[in-house]
């Protein structure tokens, strides 16, 4: 009853901000067994999870129909097999199946928020699930639908994993106490991001942000810990998620970055999704005030080393710094995931859902047109690129997969000591107490131990958290029509460690090892004033943002669920 309480709160705080929902909220669930993956008719322990396969709809209920290469879809993919893997190894939970149901939560919180009420209740019915078999819960790897999930199932005790919800909400480990992360937080990701500023001796920025719940949160993480290293930022500007008018969002925030690099602000951090990052690129090419070297950028992992982010921007994109998740492209992975095709896995929705929107929106490269006849094609025929790009969460979902497993085998060696292979009756519905058993799970993965299918060892921090190692690259150029990432050091628990040199570039293409980004006298005050009182200059403040999502989870986490559990 709890857990529908806190479903038809979240409810209610989506009615009063984005419109009616009366269809949706009423206590019916849009879940079937045709719309969510199940991965078998045995399994004894399920793993419930979301990935945002597709981006968010208009609606708050629908899903809109842009799809990517990577993200979403190669990490349901690694966690899928990751679990299979898990099943054909005899060492871990042996004659045990780990299962899963597995939604498209489409990057929207009120899709994950109606899943996990309606299936923690049994309003959501399948043949071979129920709450009693749920044991774990994989949080969504977009942010905001993480952090809702969090909190809709924080009072199930059920371990919660991820490896990619970033949000620093969760950096509250008395509070969130089921909560583990194999990837980094948004604190991590600000603090990597501090490192690098200062260590290229960047007192003065720009900044600007996505509008939803991963870019506010990082927004304000990214704020607090800039100003207490003495970096004074001087324009904040936000792209709404869902904005209509990309362009011309992009035109009036390079026009305020402009009007800022006129105070001495050149270095602008960029908190942005992939397609608002290549429009500011786009709009400052543009530009007839912007030359080649007046800005340098710095980007967080979500630009990482993609190309599609800069081309036909190179020339301005050119001395770019960002960051990269450490990891080697996992061979087993990349083989098996290029493998796949439509026909093979007709029975996962998710998938052939996927594949659909990818022919779509012309992603294949099929020599005919029509859909059917390219089904039977697998995605190393059909996808443009030659080069495989594994996403940098990859290892990161491996790594949280085996984590919870080698946990549960840990455990059930414990509990049934007598019982080489299965679970014993501690294990099962047969106990009574079988919530306690389950809540036991945290602890005995948190403990874990492993090295990584990418090579590296991983283990949990005190905290509950994986100690991540950013890469720091450098969009350099090798002659004048050839530009490349290149990695020029790593951050490490906020440590830089340079291994080669940076390269910037003035109007004329050429390069040097450092650049100017420092307030001018006229604003020198104001930025001192700042780091002091958190206001910025004359013209602008240090404001805040709006986030629907954000107020959601504020409203869960400060009055909704303390009141209730």
């Amino acid at each position: 009853m709890l857990l529908r309480v806190i479903s038809v709160l979240v409810c209610a705080v989506l009615l009063s901000h984005v419109g009616s929902l009366a269809d949706t909220c009423d206590g019916d669930t849009i879940f079937t067994s045709d719309t969510a993956v199940l991965s078998g008719t045995d399994d004894q322990i399920i793993i419930a999870a979301s990935f945002p396969i597709h981006s968010a709809g208009s609606d708050p209920y629908e899903c809109g129909d842009e799809v990517t290469v990577s993200w979403g879809i190669q990490n349901y993919i690694a966690f899928a097999q990751a679990v299979e893997d898990i099943n054909n190894n005899d060492t871990l939970l042996p004659d045990t199946t780990l299962g899963y149901v597995v939604i498209d939560s489409c990057a929207n919180p009120m899709i994950v928020a109606n899943f996990y009420g309606g299936l923690m209740t049994q309003q959501i019915e399948f043949s071979n699930v129920d709450s009693d078999d749920i044991w774990a819960v994989f949080l969504d790897m977009s942010s905001g639908v993480g952090l809702t999930t969090a909190n809709i199932m924080r009072p199930s005790r059920l371990v919660q994993i991820s490896s990619g919800a970033v949000s620093s909400i969760l950096d509250d480990k008395v509070y969130y106490n089921r909560v583990l992360r194999t990837g980094p937080s948004s604190s991590d990701i600000a603090e990597a991001l501090v490192a690098v500023l200062q260590r290229v001796g960047v007192t003065y920025v720009s900044l600007v942000y996505t509008d939803n719940g991963a870019g506010a949160d990082g927004f304000n993480t990214f704020a607090n810990l800039a100003i207490d290293a003495g970096i004074c930022i001087g324009t904040n500007a936000s792209i709404s998620i869902a904005t209509s008018d990309l362009d011309d969002d992009a035109d009036t925030i390079v026009e305020s970055l402009v009007t800022y690099l006129g105070y001495g602000a050149s270095a602008v951090v960029m908190l942005t999704v992939p397609a608002h990052t290549r429009a500011i690129l786009e709009a400052a090419d543009d530009s007839d005030d912007v030359e080649e070297g007046d800005f340098v950028w710095f980007g967080t992992d979500s630009w990482a080393d993609d190309d599609t982010i800069v081309d036909d921007n190179e020339e301005i994109a050119a001395g770019a710094i960002t960051l990269r998740l450490r990891g080697e492209v996992i061979d087993s992975f990349k083989s098996e995931f290029m493998a796949l095709d439509y026909n093979t896995e007709a029975s996962d929705s998710l998938f052939t859902e996927w594949w659909d929107d990818m022919f779509a929106a012309d992603y294949f490269d099929c020599s005919s047109s029509s859909i059917t006849a390219c089904r039977g094609n697998d995605l190393d025929d059909l996808l443009f690129s030659e080069e495989f790009t594994q996403d940098q969460y990859v290892a990161y979902t491996y790594n949280a997969v085996y984590a919870l497993a080698k946990g549960l085998e840990n455990l059930r060696q414990e509990l049934c000591p007598d019982t080489n292979s299965g679970l014993c009756d501690e294990m099962t519905t047969e106990n009574d107490d079988l919530d306690d058993v389950k809540a036991m799970v945290y602890d005995y993965v948190k403990d874990v131990k492993l090295v990584g299918s990418d090579g590296y060892e991983f283990q949990f921090n005190e905290n509950g958290d994986g100690d991540v190692t950013f890469e720091v690259l450098n969009y350099q150029s090798s002659d004048s029509s050839n530009y490349d990432y290149q990695t020029v050091g790593k951050v490490t628990n906020g440590v830089f460690q340079k291994n080669k040199a940076f390269k910037f570039y003035d109007s004329a293409g050429d390069s040097s090892g450092s650049f100017t980004s420092k307030c001018s006298k006229s604003c020198s005050s104001a930025c001192s004033a700042q780091v002091e009182e958190y206001t910025c200059t004359d013209t602008a403040t240090l404001s805040t943002p709006l986030s629907v999502t954000l107020l959601i989870l504020s409203v869960l986490t400060t009055l909704a669920i303390p009141a209730l559990s």
